[in-house]
This record gives C-alpha cells, structure tokens and sequence, in this order.
C-alpha cells in the first residue's frame, strides 16, 4: 500500500463494501480490537458487538425482498496524522438497489473517524456517524 491516505481509504471503503456484500458480520476487522462505533457514552465497542450490531442492521426489513444497500463514500479528508493515529472526515451516501434493478437514495451524511495503526495497518478506533437525511 502507497501512502496513509491511501491505507485509511482502503479500510473506510472495506467497511462499506463488507455491509454491502452481505458481510456485515466482518465489519469489526475494519476497527480497532477495543475500537468504538457511535457517541460515548453509547457507543458500542469490541469487535464481536460491531459485528453483531452490523449484521442486525444488515439483516433489517427493507433488506427482506432482496434489495441490497450500495455505500458510496466521497471527500475523506485526513485532519491530522502523526505516524500512529489519525482523524478523518467522509461524506457517505447510501442506496437501496431492489431485486429489479430500480435505485432508491436511503441516507446520507458523514463519518468522523479516530484511526489508529495496528501491526501495520490503520484501523477505526472509533467512529461517529452523523445522517444529514430527515424521515
């Protein structure tokens, strides 16, 4: 792998491609072992919690037909960096593509992450998601 930015947009796009797959439950391998999703003091940590809480949202009932979702994430921006953490900032938008083919716009907004390094590769230690979207 070429540079940090490069590494840090490699796992933001894993974890989208992971949910998109139907491979929710690998999420966690985008985060940190003790790593965060959410706000504290809510925030749901650990791997296997990640993983679990993805794939409950993976397996919702708009899903239930066959639709399947479709992240796209746009404008990471690394803040800062020193070596071994970083902060970042993505746009992500989310749709819903139906068993016929027709594309629905579901969500949109941005994630503000805390990457660490881990044995040579930069993870999420902790995510925040905001949705710009109103129901």
């Amino acid at each position: 792998m070429g540079s940090v930015i490069e590494a840090i947009e490699q796992t933001i796009h894993k974890y989208g491609f992971l949910f998109d797959e139907g491979e929710a439950g690998r999420i966690g391998e985008c985060f940190t072992p003790d790593g965060k999703f959410g706000p504290d003091p809510t925030a749901i940590q650990g791997r296997d919690a990640i993983n679990a809480d993805m794939t409950k949202k993976r397996t919702a009932p708009h899903y239930a037909d066959g639709s399947r979702p479709m992240h796209i994430n746009t404008n990471v921006y690394v803040i800062e960096e020193d070596g071994h953490t970083a902060r970042t900032h993505t746009y992500w938008q989310m749709f819903r593509v139906s068993p016929d083919g027709k594309v629905f716009f579901n969500l949109h907004g941005s994630y503000r992450d805390v990457f660490e390094k881990v044995d040579g590769q930069w993870l999420i230690k902790h995510r925040i998601v905001s949705s710009y979207s109103r129901p």
